[in-house]
C-alpha cells in the first residue's frame, strides 16, 4: 500500500511540473535518489529476513523453470518491471531528466531492481536464479522504453487483473491463503493485458482518448508449478479480448485524483470480456 501510495504521489507531482522537463532541480534529484535508496535497501533486507532466511542457502546456481505455471508468472515479472520504469520514469521527468535520459535510465534502474531478486534466488536451495525471470524482466522494461524513446508516452500499457479461484484451497501453502497473497501466488486467478489505447495507434480523432482495447492471457487448472502435476486437473491457457479505459486521458485539475487514477490504471478496468480456451469461446458479462 505504501508503494501504491508512492507511485500515485509521484503520479501526481510529475504532471503537474510536465512543463519544466530540460532543467534538472538538484535538491528534488536528491531526494529521489535517497528515498529509493533507502527504500530498495529497506525492502531487501525485509524480503531476505522475512522469507529467504527460512530456507538453506547453497551456492550461487541456475534453475531452469520456463516450464512452469504456463508462463503467467513470468508475465507477473514482466508487469513489475514495466510498472517499476513507469515509476522511476516519472520520478526523473518531476526531477527535470529529458525525456531520452528518463526512460533509459527508468529502464536500467528497473531492471536491476527486479533481477536483484534473482541474486536471492540463486542462493536459496530450494530455488536458482532463473533465465526465463530476466528475459521477463527484459521484455517489460523493453515495453516501456521502446514505446519511450519512439512515441514519448505510453499507447500500450501492461496491467494485471485478479479473480479468485477454488485451487488455492487445495495448496494454500503454496497459492495463498488469504486474498492479498492468493493475488500474488494464485496463478490460476491472474491476468495479465496488453491494453492498447485506440485513439493514438489508429490515429481516427473521433475515438474518445481514453478507450482502449486489452489483450489477456492466463491460465487455470494449476496446482504445482510442473505441468506433468496439472494434467489431471484440466489445465489449460486461456486467452481474453475485452475493451479498457485509459484512465491518465481523463482530464483533472485535483493533483490526488490524477495519483489515484496513476495507481488505477495499473489494472485493467472491469468491462465484459471474449475469452478463448480449449477451442471454445467463452463470454464473460462483468
Amino acid at each position: 500500500m505504501k508503494l501504491l501510495i508512492k507511485i500515485g504521489f509521484v503520479l501526481a507531482l510529475s504532471s503537474a511540473s510536465a512543463q519544466n522537463v530540460d532543467t534538472v532541480n538538484s535538491k528534488r534529484m536528491s531526494v529521489i535518489v535517497g528515498a529509493n535508496a533507502i527504500f530498495h535497501v529497506g525492502a531487501y533486507s525485509a524480503l531476505n529476513q522475512l522469507w529467504y532466511s527460512q530456507y538453506e542457502q547453497s551456492n550461487l546456481h541456475w534453475f531452469n523453470d520456463g516450464r512452469e505455471w504456463m508462463g503467467v508468472d513470468k508475465l507477473g515479472h514482466a508487469f513489475t518491471s514495466y510498472q517499476l520504469s513507469l515509476l522511476w520514469h516519472y520520478q526523473f521527468r518531476y526531477a527535470g531528466l529529458n525525456q531520452t535520459k528518463s526512460a533509459l535510465w527508468s529502464a536500467g534502474l528497473a531492471w536491476a531492481g527486479v533481477s536483484m531478486i534473482e541474486l536471492f534466488d540463486a542462493r536459496s536451495a530450494a530455488w536458482g536464479a532463473s533465465p526465463f525471470d530476466l528475459i521477463s524482466n527484459t521484455l517489460g522494461v523493453g515495453l516501456f522504453v521502446s514505446q519511450q524513446l519512439t512515441w514519448k508516452e505510453q499507447r500500450i500499457k501492461m496491467k494485471y487483473s485478479f479473480h479468485t479461484t477454488a485451487f488455492a484451497k487445495q495448496r494454500p501453502d503454496v497459492l495463498g491463503d488469504n486474498l492479498l497473497s492468493q493475488a500474488l501466488k494464485d496463478y490460476n486467478g491472474q491476468t495479465y493485458w496488453l491494453s492498447i489505447n485506440l485513439k493514438t495507434m489508429t490515429g481516427f480523432e473521433f475515438m474518445p482518448a481514453w478507450l482502449n482495447l486489452a489483450v489477456g492471457y492466463g491460465a487455470d487448472g494449476m496446482i504445482e508449478g510442473e505441468r506433468k502435476s496439472n494434467i489431471s486437473n484440466g489445465r489449460y491457457p486461456q486467452f481474453y479480448l475485452s475493451p479498457d479505459i485509459d484512465l491518465s486521458k481523463i482530464k483533472t485539475r485535483k493533483m490526488w485524483l490524477r495519483g489515484m487514477l496513476g495507481i488505477l490504471n495499473m489494472f485493467k478496468f472491469p468491462a465484459p470480456s471474449i475469452e478463448f480456451r480449449n477451442g471454445t469461446v467463452v463470454g464473460h458479462w462483468f
